[in-house]
């Protein structure tokens, strides 16, 4: 998990994404489904944090 979070972020953990989808495919071709897989186990988690605006890059647009 935290290779990928390292790669997807070039190593910043406080700023945005920084690799398109394309990108991880190719570093690492299982990554595009570990993401959703993550996504879809997260999802509850993930929308309360969109919901109640606690990151600021993950927050509902106005």
């Amino acid at each position: 998990g935290s290779e990928l979070a390292e790669f997807l972020t070039d190593g910043d953990p406080f700023g945005p994404l920084k690799k398109s989808a394309k990108e991880l495919e190719r570093h690492k071709p299982e990554g595009v489904e570990y993401c959703r897989e993550l996504a879809m186990r997260y999802s509850k988690q993930l929308f309360e944090i969109y919901q109640k605006r606690e990151d600021p890059l993950f927050c509902p647009s106005s």
